[in-house]
């Protein structure tokens, strides 16, 4: 809905709302940094992000707003289907946690991936128990590795630990994965575990992963 509003209000400006001389038609240039700076977790923001950092003329464009918003849905096409093939992919490899997980963004740097708390999460003192969090980010770091290599269902984990930070709410868990160094045979990174409101870290776990050499 947000979009919407955003292309009607700027998609209905008339081409002569500021002189002709003063209305630039986006450069190759300008749509290929809104692609690198495109934020799959928040891409509403993102879309702002763009037009407010552009210049004047830039925004006032009916040619350059159409433009825009042409890259952004491809661009939130792509996402979207990324995230299809990957989940459609551990509901093959990973039948046991089918429905457990669900995976918010991918990108080259990492990942994003939910976890809803259920009853066999809990432990004594209403919190959720270390390995429910180990699992979580476990599968958030296997997420981010396999969109960097290729769907290898033989990526392990070698190595994890993990520090308990804080008490979570037994509601909604998120892991935020992110790849530090791709080496011969190893990928090594962290995940952070997040509350509700992804703001506040509840747990941190350093992780290392073996893959088969030719994929990396």
């Amino acid at each position: 809905m947000a979009l919407i509003i955003i292309a009607f209000i700027l998609g209905s400006l008339p081409n002569d709302f500021m002189p002709s001389d003063k209305v630039s038609i986006i450069s190759s240039e300008r749509a290929l940094s809104f692609s690198g700076e495109f934020n799959e977790s928040n891409p509403t923001l993102s879309l702002l992000s763009f037009i407010i950092s552009s210049d004047i003329d830039f925004c006032l464009s009916f040619v350059n707003t159409r433009m825009i918003l042409i890259l952004f849905l491809f661009r939130k096409q792509q996402v979207d289907q990324t995230v299809i093939e990957m989940e459609k992919f551990l509901d093959e490899v990973f039948p046991q946690i089918k429905g457990r997980f669900k995976i918010i963004n991918l990108s080259d740097e990492g990942s994003l991936v939910e976890m809803k708390v259920k009853n066999s999460d809990l432990r004594p003192g209403g919190t959720v128990s270390g390995p429910s969090m180990f699992s979580l980010a476990d599968i958030c770091f296997y997420v981010a590795v396999l969109h960097t290599i290729g769907l290898e269902a033989l990526a392990v984990t070698t190595n994890c630990s993990i520090n308990f930070l804080r008490k979570p709410d037994p509601k909604i868990l998120y892991g935020r994965a992110r790849i530090f160094k791709k080496g011969k045979s190893l990928i090594v990174g962290d995940v952070e575990i997040l509350g509700e409101d992804r703001k506040i870290i509840v747990a941190h776990a350093s992780m290392t992963y073996s893959c088969p050499p030719t994929k990396i």
